[in-house]
């Protein structure tokens, strides 16, 4: 709740009427006139009467009425607000007006209320319509039709014909002791009528209004409604209802008039006199008050129950035992009283850790031992030698019970008798916290300062788990279960407890290296397949706890978009649920979160709330909102500093709304998000600008985003005036310079003709030496690509193993760093390789000859992927002296398939070059991730990599390439290839014959380049099964 006093918005105490444009900014009745919050602040709009009323039409155009005199609120071409009476529409005669007490819109009409007339603007004209001798009383919307209470003759509504008729039984609300405060809607066609002791059910026939029927229905409102003066009410959304009054507050009922919620000044409601009820578009409540404005945030899952509710201390647990909550708190054990709405004392008022229940029966642990609830009251069962921390019940055996203590722990069994001990630990010198059991029977328990011990069925002696078996630490840690799985949640993160054949070890659990590598858990348990807990940030003593839920997808968990933030500085001490509610205890009393209710607060919107510029009065700007169209904004250089205040629709808290912006012109992209509300832009150059800016509120809600274009105009020194005159300038300073140094230039050009003679004739006969050495080197090449293509597989030879395949190779130099390699193990299965070694040309084609033996070497001794290239990489180190720091850094990346022809299983290992999938049946393309390492170079002796094992169907292909394809530069615009480019023509052609496919590779690239060099050597491999 948000409590608005009358120094914060500096109006009259008293507000009549609430209610919220398009964007979300909310519009208040004041006394002394329109108060406006624009997410930020409290703006002003002055009127000359006493403001009472306000309402808005279907094209959201806002109308106030008041002490006599009525209209609308416009927004002028500079985005401020301005009243615009329709007083001048009235004959001189009507213009004795009263109080407009309330603004009907419908479809066509507006209709301005007073008690003695009601004026219906139809957008052209105004037409009065008079009440009768005693004078109308209230008025309500209901459907598309204006009902209301006229005095001494009771409830009526405007027909189609504008005029005023009767209910068929309306006339029991004629009497000033039965006045309708309300008219609420129920569901259907059903709407209920609310009066200070009376509730109604009427069921509104729209198209024939006189077979509308009203009936009294019994509720148990109806004591509250008498004796705190109902004075408004409404339908609030998710079947609830709120009354307000004069003397109570607020009440907020379910859809059978069942008392949900008590809020008045005992609750921190800063006027228990409640004039208008105002649901928001996000479903929040506002509530216009006798003193002030309250906002309370209703529309949310996230419910707190703190000391105005009768929260007593610290909740350490809390239970539901039938429909009754239990907490056992610092204070005691508390209990729920549905009639009051709040939580009282029971008989157990001594230091309380834990509840749980043990098949009908509830338990409780306290310092002094084991409770048991009878008749309403706790009675002690068991002492224990120290506190009691930890209850936990069998799940196959709800009479066995374990019980942790500050120095171990018991075993019993609860039965009519009593607590009947089975076993007594308490010598172990640890606190046992938690615990929770395995598959086969054992039960583990976690403790403050000694790891974790095991119960072992079977067995005398306990298990003791220390960080010889993998506990990062002997501190606290908090178990709980996930599918049959133990886990620990401590401070580095969460892991799972492995127990195989009685040997135990504690190892970080994978699906959470999200939590893993940043977050120390604190505690956390498992919720309708989803795991809640609670963490903060590693080596941060200063940082404060967090909530989050997470949820298991494709294998690892994943944090789900959960109001978890509205539950803030709060230490959670313990997690219950029960059906679709979760209830948290924190030191900051009891949370229940609502799994049931849609997530509030989805659209937000951005609000620039003031765009000064420089000191030019004419270019201010207010209310700017996403579909504000400005003019154009022309600024003078002198005015090219513009101070912005932002604000959002967004009420729930304010101190959590974060704003991102940038300037179009100046910045490259957004900033980082920030509370500033003000920002500052000084010192602009001249220049076109467009600003842009989003906010987003506590729940991570993005608004829609604010562009603002404006243009600064250069100084006069920077004009093109004043450019074309610098130009001139220097035009004849420049042709003064050029005929000054013509004749210094022809002197100097007959002393280079004669040294440039002599220079010739040297560079020719050099000419002569170079092209011979170079025709030698070219030879020597021509003979080394001789050499390396031999070492490299025959075409034939492989397509003997696979024939629907092909090797597309083009190097860029005439010997090359790329290259294929394949071996062929038996009838059914080859291996294959696309290689890239380190550089091109001679270098790229020893580096390619050392590999290609290192290879053959590695697949003598074995045909699996992955062992190849560990193999390969040792190999290679040793031969190039990797070993000794400083020495050669080459290496090769490559994809590796071993491919069973047969079964259509292929094996891949890859040393920073990826597998390509294109699958068949669904026309799409997967890639396969290769170990971040390549073969030699800076990779580590002993390097294990990834293997992985894929079963493809008919028509699957693979595709293993290097990176001189997708680098390639071409194109009309010069760019590279790129990877997604190879991507998308793969898919597209994989339907090809691979031989086809291969040519098609060839030309497309070819293609590409055009006038551009090739910058890399090219190789793509493709096998379809």
């Amino acid at each position: 709740m948000h409590n608005y006093l009358p120094a914060q918005y500096n109006g009259a105490d008293q507000n009549r009427s609430i209610i919220q444009d398009l964007y979300g900014r909310v519009f208040v009745a004041n006394n002394d006139g329109v108060i406006i919050n624009n997410g930020a602040s409290w703006e002003w709009l002055n009127l000359p009467f006493l403001c009472l009323s306000l309402a808005k039409d279907e094209s959201e155009q806002v109308f106030v009425g008041g002490d006599g005199d009525f209209g609308r609120i416009v927004q002028l071409g500079n985005g401020t607000y301005k009243f615009e009476s329709l007083l001048h529409l009235l004959p001189q005669s009507e213009k004795e007006l009263g109080r407009f007490w309330t603004i009907i819109a419908l479809k066509n009409h507006v209709y301005f209320c007073s008690n003695e007339k009601i004026i219906d603007y139809d957008y052209k004209s105004l037409k009065i319509i008079p009440a009768g001798e005693e004078g109308f009383h209230t008025f309500f919307k209901v459907g598309n039709t204006l009902v209301l209470r006229e005095k001494g003759k009771g409830l009526k509504y405007l027909s189609v014909n504008n005029q005023l008729e009767f209910f068929k039984e309306g006339s029991q609300f004629a009497d000033n002791s039965n006045p309708v405060r309300g008219i609420i809607k129920g569901k259907g066609e059903g709407y209920y009528i609310i009066t200070p002791n009376k509730v109604f059910e009427f069921r509104f026939n729209p198209s024939i209004p006189d077979l509308s029927t009203i009936n009294q229905i019994t509720t148990p409102v109806s004591e509250w409604l008498s004796s705190k003066t109902v004075y408004c009410a409404a339908n609030i959304g998710n079947d609830n209802f709120a009354f307000g009054s004069v003397t109570g507050g607020l009440l907020i009922t379910d859809a059978a008039f069942r008392p949900v919620k008590y809020i008045n000044s005992s609750n921190d409601l800063q006027d228990d006199a409640v004039n208008y009820i105002y649901n928001d578009s996000q479903g929040h409540i506002w509530l216009a008050l006798a003193k002030g404005v309250s906002f309370i945030e209703f529309n949310s899952p996230v419910t707190n129950f703190a000391k105005a509710d009768g929260i007593k201390g610290t909740i350490e647990a809390c239970i539901f035992f039938g429909e009754t909550a239990y907490l056992a708190t610092d204070k005691g054990v508390l209990k729920y009283n549905s009639s009051t709405l709040k939580f009282e004392t029971t008989n157990l008022t001594e230091t309380s850790w834990c509840l749980v229940r043990a098949g009908d029966k509830l338990l409780a642990g306290t310092r002094s031992g084991l409770y048991i609830l009878e008749n309403n009251n706790f009675k002690l069962i068991y002492e224990t030698p120290s506190a009691l921390h930890c209850l936990f019940v069998h799940p196959s055996q709800p009479d066995l019970l374990y019980l942790g203590t500050e120095s171990g722990f018991a075993k019993g069994t609860l039965g009519e008798k009593g607590f009947t001990i089975i076993k007594e630990v308490f010598d172990l010198d640890a606190d046992i916290r938690t615990m929770a059991i395995g598959d086969d029977g054992s039960v583990y328990f976690s403790t403050t300062e000694s790891g974790i011990y095991v119960e072992v069925p079977q067995k005398k002696e306990l298990a003791h788990l220390t960080e010889k078996e993998g506990l990062p630490s002997l501190k606290e840690s908090y178990l709980f279960s996930y599918n049959k799985e133990i886990l620990l949640a401590h401070d580095q993160g969460i892991s799972s407890v492995i127990n195989e054949n009685g040997s135990y070890s504690v190892k970080p659990n994978p699906a959470f290296q999200i939590l893993n590598e940043k977050q120390y858990v604190i505690k956390a348990i498992t919720i309708h397949n989803q795991v809640w807990l609670t963490s903060k940030p590693k080596n941060d003593e200063t940082a404060k706890e967090s909530l989050a839920c997470f949820e298991k997808q494709n294998g690892v968990f994943v944090e789900k978009s959960l109001q978890l933030s509205r539950i803030k500085e709060s230490n959670v001490k313990s997690f219950c649920f029960s059906d679709s509610l979760v209830y948290i205890g924190t030191n900051n009393g009891l949370y229940c979160y609502d799994l049931t209710l849609k997530k509030a607060g989805a659209f937000l919107n951005t609000f620039v709330n003031t765009f000064i510029c420089g000191n030019d009065s004419d270019q201010f700007y207010f209310n700017i909102s996403p579909r504000t169209v400005l003019k154009d904004i022309v600024l003078n250089y002198g005015s090219n500093s513009i101070s912005i205040k932002l604000g959002a629709s967004d009420y729930i808290d304010k101190n959590e709304l974060l704003f991102s912006y940038y300037l179009k012109g100046r910045d490259k992209e957004y900033g980082p998000y920030s509370n500033r509300k003000e920002i500052l832009l000084d010192h602009l150059y001249e220049g076109d600008y467009v600003f842009f800016v989003r906010s987003r509120n506590i729940l991570g809600v993005e608004g829609q985003e604010i562009k603002i274009s404006f243009t600064i105009l250069p100084p006069w020194y920077r004009t093109v005036l004043a450019y074309a005159l610098y130009a001139i300038a220097l035009l004849a300073l420049v042709y003064f310079l050029i005929k000054l140094n013509v004749k210094r230039l022809r002197e100097q050009n007959i002393k280079l003709e004669a040294i440039i003679a002599e220079r010739t004739k040297e560079i020719n006969t050099q000419k002569l030496e170079i092209e011979y050495k170079n025709q030698e080197i070219t030879d020597s090449i021509n003979y080394a690509k001789g050499i390396q293509d031999s070492i490299l597989p025959g075409i034939n030879e492989i397509k003997k193993a696979w024939p629907s395949l092909f090797v597309f190779f083009q190097p860029k130099d005439i010997v090359s760093g790329d290259f294929y390699w394949f071996k062929q193990i038996n009838q059914e299965e080859f291996l294959i390789a696309g290689c890239d070694c380190t550089g091109h040309g001679v270098p790229g084609g020893f580096m390619s000859m050392i590999c290609s033996d290192k290879l053959h070497d590695a697949a003598k001794q074995t045909t699996e992927p992955d062992k190849i290239l560990f193999l390969a990489n040792n190999s290679i180190k040793e031969t190039l002296r990797q070993q000794n720091e400083g020495k050669s850094k080459d290496g090769m990346e490559i994809c590796l398939l071993k491919v069973n022809t047969r079964t259509r299983h292929v094996s891949f290992a890859g040393a920073n070059r990826p597998l390509w999938i294109y699958h068949h049946a669904t026309k799409d393309l997967t890639e396969i991730k290769p170990s971040k390492a390549s073969i030699a170079s800076f990779t580590e002796f002993n390097f294990n990599y990834a293997l992985h094992g894929i079963q493809l169907q008919e028509g699957d292909c693979l595709y293993a390439t290097t990176d001189g394809y997708s680098d390639q530069f071409g194109g009309k615009d010069g760019k590279k290839y790129m990877s997604k480019n190879l991507k998308n023509l793969l898919i597209e052609k994989s339907s090809m014959p691979m031989d086809d496919l291969g040519r098609l590779l060839k030309s497309d690239v070819n293609s590409w380049m055009e006038r551009y060099e090739q910058v890399d050597d090219l190789l793509v491999i493709g096998i379809k099964m």
